[in-house]
């Protein structure tokens, strides 16, 4: 994936590049934060973010929960 720089001052897209992604990524940060954790340490901070990450990147791939089972057997 190609990243690039969008100037706020200008514009928040510039053909297919927009923040849209980035901000609703953060959203699900703060709201997993606000709703099941309470609390993040700085210590594991990463693994926070990281659990974030999996659930946005397969949030698609139909039905998560078997998904991670099948990934967690095999």
């Amino acid at each position: 994936i190609a990243h690039a720089v969008v100037n706020h001052q200008q514009a928040y897209v510039q053909g297919f590049r927009h923040t849209n992604t980035l901000e609703g990524f953060w959203s699900l940060v703060k709201r997993a934060w606000y709703g099941s954790h309470h609390h993040y340490s700085k210590a594991n901070i990463h693994l926070y973010v990281g659990e974030t990450q999996y659930k946005y990147n397969n949030r698609k791939n139909g039905n998560m929960f078997l998904d991670t089972i099948k990934r967690m057997i095999f």
